[in-house]
């Protein structure tokens, strides 16, 4: 892919290095979070800084999520994490949520905001990484590399915003990064478990095969509930990614 658009997302994470003493980062598992995940934690081990605090996984996984996420944090050696499912939701969330999935808007008020942001003031967390990127949909267009949030107050970091659905999968083949298990299985956009679905019944072969189907045929949000991302301007406003 093209250098400048790496380079540039480096330079995002060394301005936030620079501007911020605790740092968390967002990591659900799949492409987008792992290819910034591992541009941070590379930028972090050049240069001898704390890593970030890495939020793994979704409220309501896949297995295979999950056992891919446990196999990266094996792998790359990452020391400092929780899991969401495991250590950010608490009994309240998933009353207040109700049937996961049936109430797009209030599951992820209860499973995501909320935990969220209750763990960001809890951590005292100054940054936070989130990998959406400008193409992904339209309220991601509307966003800044750095992005000031309030209750609580923090900065959402976007390293790779400016990164194309195309570009995230050259990176992952250039870079020889191992993906979710589920991209073979046929899906494109992953999430939680009640809000994603496959796209493709054959699945796909190789990381080879997903970036030749997407340069030709896949949009962005193919695989995600349709409601999900109708309501995406108002939970954003209320804290989501």
């Amino acid at each position: 892919m093209e250098s400048w658009k790496v380079k540039h997302a480096e330079l995002v994470v060394s301005k936030a290095y620079r501007r911020f003493g605790r740092l968390a980062l967002s990591w659900s598992g799949g492409k987008d979070s792992t290819v910034m995940l591992h541009m941070v934690l590379g930028y972090a081990r050049r240069h001898g800084l704390e890593e970030p605090l890495v939020i793994a996984s979704d409220p309501i996984p896949f297995p295979e999520t999950e056992e891919y996420c446990r196999s990266i944090i094996r792998e790359w050696n990452i020391k400092n994490y929780v899991f969401w499912s495991r250590d950010l939701l608490k009994p309240t969330h998933l009353t207040h949520a109700g049937e996961p999935g049936s109430d797009k808007l209030n599951c992820c008020l209860w499973l995501k905001v909320k935990p969220l942001n209750e763990f960001i003031a809890e951590n005292r967390i100054e940054g936070l990484f989130v990998a959406i990127r400008w193409d992904e949909h339209l309220e991601g267009g509307k966003e800044k590399f750095f992005s000031p949030r309030e209750q609580p107050s923090h900065v959402r970091i976007h390293p790779i915003l400016h990164f194309t659905l195309t570009d995230t999968w050259r990176y992952i083949l250039e870079n020889e990064i191992p993906v979710n298990p589920l991209y073979y299985k046929g899906y494109l956009s992953l999430g939680c478990k009640p809000c994603t679905v496959p796209v493709r019944r054959k699945g796909f072969k190789s990381v080879e095969e997903i970036l030749k189907y997407v340069e030709k045929e896949a949009k962005e949000g193919i695989g995600r509930s349709i409601d999900k991302e109708l309501i995406m301007e108002r939970l954003r406003k209320l804290g989501y990614f």
